[in-house]
């Protein structure tokens, strides 16, 4: 075997090797987590340990048939909510909808 092509092949390993755990593959769950907010300001806070932050009280929350679930703790009780979800612009923006009557959206902005 040529000398040349023994070199390549050994360098295409080592560097697949090298650099195979560089790109994670990112769950569902992680691309929720972090601060999100409303062009009117109404904020969204996810946490990794599936609690959050949404108007104004604490909750949690959870994935289920591709409807994103939120059971918040008001002062009257709880209130559990549940939205479709679809994440656009490479997973910087958030849209949250549901339908009570009339189709109500959210569309949240990633906060870095």
């Amino acid at each position: 075997m040529n000398i040349k092509l023994m070199l390549f092949i050994i360098g295409t390993l080592f560097f697949s090797i090298l650099f195979c755990g560089c790109f994670k593959d990112v769950s569902l769950n992680e691309r929720f987590i972090g601060n999100w907010e409303t062009a009117g300001g109404l904020e969204l806070i996810f946490y990794d340990e599936e609690s959050c932050k949404f108007l104004g009280s604490e909750g949690s929350w959870e994935i289920e048939n591709d409807t994103i679930i939120l059971v918040l703790r008001f002062q009257d009780g709880k209130n559990t909510m549940s939205f479709d979800y679809d994440f656009s612009d490479d997973y910087k923006t958030l849209t949250l909808s549901y339908v009570i009557g009339t189709e109500t959206e959210y569309i949240f902005k990633k906060i870095e």
